[in-house]
């Protein structure tokens, strides 16, 4: 799944791109480490200032994420894998 090189300019909703990378997830420019998780749903503070997809219609671009299922709907909002 690692040998698809993530690309800076790729769509935020990553549908069927089989990659998995650390900046799918994270920004690696102002993610912070976690000592402590935040309360669901909230976004991990590792996470934090990534885009992410709506859970309205698993599709629209929300910027920033402020839940963590928005970070995951980059990959498994309207997917067909």
């Amino acid at each position: 799944m690692g040998n698809t090189p993530h690309l800076a300019d790729e769509a935020v909703l990553l549908n069927q791109n089989l990659h998995v990378t650390c900046v799918d997830c994270h920004n690696p420019h102002s993610s912070n480490r976690v000592a402590t998780f935040s309360a669901a749903p909230g976004i991990r503070p590792s996470q934090s200032m990534v885009k992410g997809i709506s859970a309205t219609d698993g599709k629209t671009v929300v910027s920033v994420a402020v839940n963590q299922y928005e970070n995951c709907l980059r990959c498994h909002g309207t997917s067909n894998r």
